[in-house]
């Protein structure tokens, strides 16, 4: 058998006597001697190094076309039932902050009905019973504005679910605000496991303000310190220009005033103009330009290996997929309070966007509607075949595409995986050295 390097191989770092590689179709990261790295191709001896860079994926039986391989992936993946319902819940739009920043409409929006409710889950069982286990994601505006329809929901599709013995997980995205006791313990009994939670540094009361105009960095901090404890909490952090400084200020809070260090995650994305949405404050323009956000994203992370492991950085994140996101899945979909149905979270409240109304057709319609107005339609790009980052990126996302009318917008992880892999590699030898020394 004759071996060939894959295509899908990035030099992160060259040594002296190796290198650093990663490879963006199985995500190994292996360090390779010179020796075995001087090869193009291989036809010898199998020993337990070139086994070893072989079940990597880093060597590929040179008879294989991996972009045709990735190609039937896509197909097959698309249509195949992949055992996991994911689907997306918005019981309000409305929120309890007015964020300088944020894109989404809630003016005067209601608050999930029970009749909505009903008619969501009435759609849903069949569909649910083709799989062995249903996600939801609490998503909005403030999704806990409308806890008791959350509540009632979940209580519904955890029998159902319950009784047809399909596993049932949930997550919440949320300003955190509202995460008082007696709404902590309705959350769990939600079955709720990871809460996501933004907070933009010591700053933070500059963008994020309550309706009202007082503060929520205090409340919202409080109430991380409070629910380590009960939930899988993501700490996820706006970057703009200017305030890479106080999200570190921020990180020394939690670390060191809160003693929470290895017990949260955090995430670092850039405030952009998002393919033009206007936000709700009209002098809102600090916009983080990507040639500035990698260098601040780089800086943080290596500041949070201060006090805990860089695992813990949802940014670090570089699995690959067959797919570029569920959009593309035929049972993949986002409900909001209206009952409007949308194939992709970032593309709610875009009514040409929308794929259906529960209230005109049964979600089972919806769903059998051909294309989905285009969703289920998808294909890379030709210039994006020659991208070692394509299992990683798949031409970037398709409702920013979609809006804009790009044909491809590269993944913001394109840019910075050097640095972050680096990152990785220099606490794995940390390890390895203290191992060794004790």
């Amino acid at each position: 058998m004759t071996y060939k390097k894959s295509r899908f191989n990035s030099v992160i770092e060259a040594f002296d006597d190796g290198v650093l590689i990663f490879n963006t179709m199985t995500a190994a990261i292996l360090w390779i001697p010179n020796e075995l790295w001087e090869y193009e191709e291989y036809s010898g001896d199998i020993t337990e190094e070139w086994e070893q860079v072989i079940d990597s994926g880093i060597w590929v039986e040179c008879n294989i076309n991996e972009i045709e391989e990735m190609e039937k992936y896509l197909k097959i993946s698309a249509k195949k039932n992949s055992g996991t319902l994911a689907i997306t819940i918005v019981p309000t739009y409305a929120c309890n902050m007015k964020c300088d920043y944020c894109f989404q409409h809630d003016y005067l929006e209601p608050i999930m009905s029970y009749d909505t409710a009903d008619k969501i889950l009435a759609s849903l069982m069949p569909i649910i019973l083709k799989y062995t286990c249903l996600h939801v994601t609490w998503f909005g505006g403030e999704p806990m504005l409308a806890l008791e329809v959350m509540e009632y929901l979940s209580q519904n599709l955890i029998e159902f679910c319950t009784a047809n013995s399909i596993k049932y997980t949930a997550d919440l995205i949320t300003n955190g605000t509202l995460l008082n006791n007696t709404n902590v313990d309705i959350l769990k009994q939600c079955c709720v496991m990871s809460v996501q939670i933004t907070l933009d540094g010591t700053n933070h009361d500059e963008v994020r303000k309550m309706k009202d105009g007082s503060s929520s960095y205090q409340i919202i901090i409080n109430n991380i310190a409070e629910n380590v404890k009960n939930f899988n909490i993501v700490v996820r952090s706006n970057v703009t220009e200017s305030n890479t400084i106080n999200i570190k200020n921020m990180i020394d809070e939690l670390m060191i005033d809160y003693n929470l260090a290895g017990k949260v995650f955090f995430s670092f994305y850039p405030v952009s103009d998002f393919e033009g949405k206007k936000p709700k404050c009209d002098q809102y323009n600090h916009f983080c330009g990507l040639n500035v956000y990698d260098s601040e994203l780089i800086d943080l992370c290596s500041y949070v290996t201060r006090y805990q492991s860089i695992r813990l950085v949802a940014n670090m994140d570089l699995r690959p997929s067959t797919i570029p996101c569920e959009a593309i899945c035929k049972d993949a979909v986002c409900l909001d309070a209206h009952g409007d149905v949308y194939k992709c979270a970032l593309s709610m409240q875009n009514m040409e966007c929308r794929i259906g109304n529960i209230f005109e057709n049964s979600l089972k319609e919806i769903l059998d509607d051909g294309d989905q107005k285009g969703w289920l339609t998808f294909k890379w790009e030709d210039e994006c075949k020659e991208c070692k980052f394509l299992p990683m990126c798949h031409s970037g996302c398709i409702f920013r595409k979609r809006v804009s009318g790009k044909t491809k917008i590269c993944a913001l992880q394109i840019s910075t995986h050097k640095q972050l892999i680096k990152l990785l590699f220099d606490e794995i030898k940390k390890e390895e050295t203290d191992e060794t020394v004790d």
